[in-house]
């Protein structure tokens, strides 16, 4: 019995140990709170730039933690902050339909007129995912009722009726603002009909990296990440696996507008190595 305490004191000493290395941005992705409070008591720098230029509130916001968003807001993390492709937490949050961040965020008084590289503000931005009319896209239905409530929620707020002046883009709502025909901030690839399984898509997406001849930066079940170096510039790519048999390949550190080709590139040998698992099957 006093064999099995001590190991069991053991494994939570080490679990503490675990949690308490836990590196600033991992801990924003995950949710976890308590390792976001240790690093800031360490010293860690609140607004500091991790992979794309986004802070660690800004993670948060991406991956929909709501605890750790309100943790970093409380602490001081500045709720403007700009990515390298000039996105916002806000525009994150609601680009990825997470509500309980969206209308914190909105209740802490963020600028939501804030435009991103492509010139779009959150509104824009998610309107522009929603219903978007380049095919390569296709476009996102189930941010319109995001792109709704945005619409709605916005002009109310009182740091907007406080600016009427400022408030509204100068474009039709889901314009394309400042970019060129290229631009293409995403691809969404259709899978449903191959009906693959998890694993089949996660390996379907890393043979479509090292096709194309990107190295795996990271790997889990729900994405790949990828890195091209071209001309001594870096691309990093993501193939994120949106539930219900869809992918979205999306380029993460701001060169959307001039290599559009290499998500679309992507997008082919993912679905040509899909065709050929399911011929083996």
């Amino acid at each position: 019995m006093l064999r099995l305490i001590s190991l069991l004191l053991g494994f939570s000493v080490l679990s503490l140990a675990a949690h308490a290395s836990l590196p600033m941005d991992q801990a924003a992705e995950r949710g976890d709170v308590a390792a976001l409070r240790t690093q800031l008591n360490a010293g860690v720098e609140i607004n500091r730039r991790y992979d794309i230029g986004r802070s660690a509130l800004m993670i948060a916001a991406r991956y929909g933690q709501l605890a750790a968003v309100e943790t970093l807001a409380q602490s001081g993390a500045d709720l403007n902050f700009q990515d390298n492709n000039g996105d916002t937490a806000l525009h994150l949050a609601a680009a990825h339909s997470h509500q309980p961040v969206v209308d914190f965020l909105l209740k802490q008084g963020v600028n939501t007129q804030l435009r991103n590289r492509s010139g779009l503000n959150v509104l824009d931005h998610v309107a522009r995912l929603a219903n978007t009319s380049d095919v390569a896209q296709r476009g996102d239905p189930s941010l319109k009722p995001m792109a709704a409530y945005l619409a709605k929620t916005i002009p109310s707020l009182p740091q907007s009726r406080a600016n009427t002046t400022g408030y509204g883009s100068t474009a039709p709502v889901g314009a394309i603002v400042g970019e060129p025909a290229l631009f293409v901030d995403y691809v969404m690839v259709d899978v449903e009909k191959f009906h693959a399984t998890p694993a089949a898509l996660l390996r379907a997406a890393k043979v479509a990296f090292l096709q194309r001849g990107w190295t795996l930066v990271r790997s889990d079940p729900q994405k790949v990440i990828g890195s091209y170096t071209k001309n001594d510039m870096e691309y990093r790519a993501e193939i994120f696996m949106i539930p219900n048999q869809a992918v979205r390949i999306a380029f993460l550190n701001g060169y959307h507008d001039t290599r559009p080709n290499y998500l679309r590139n992507l997008e082919k040998d993912m679905l040509l190595e899909l065709q050929l698992q399911a011929t083996r099957q």
